[in-house]
């Protein structure tokens, strides 16, 4: 069967679906089953990239991956990916994916061409 923890985050996660996740029942869960549906770190992360504050998003992931080598060999994704990428590194390289693909559906709902890049981008252009 299920882990209750697993139960309990499956609960928490179908309420924040919901818009019920920041409410009292939802507190009253974690606090009363001592389960949190995320950790601190990756709430923040969360919430960084649904308000595309892509500055608050980079710290986030430097917090949570504070080694750079965490991953290591053991951590080597999908056959054929680099295993020297680290985790941070994966992550980054969505931020900045994600950020670029946000500021190209914005120029094209606005007709025009904004010319911004991210920070990453702007000095190797």
């Amino acid at each position: 069967g299920f882990r209750r923890s697993e139960i309990v985050r499956l609960l928490l996660r179908t309420l924040a679906d919901l818009g019920l996740g920041s409410g009292e029942a939802a507190a009253a869960l974690e606090r009363e089953a001592g389960v949190r549906l995320e950790a601190e770190g990756v709430a923040t992360l969360r919430a960084a990239v649904l308000a595309a504050d892509w500055d608050t998003a980079s710290v986030a992931v430097r917090r949570l991956c504070p080694d750079p080598y965490e991953c290591g060999e053991a951590g080597a994704g999908a056959v054929g990916e680099p295993s020297s990428a680290t985790c941070a590194q994966k992550l980054q390289f969505m931020l900045t994916e994600q950020q670029i693909l946000e500021l190209a559906a914005k120029d094209l709902c606005s007709g025009g061409s904004s010319g911004e890049l991210p920070a990453e981008f702007a000095a190797a252009g």
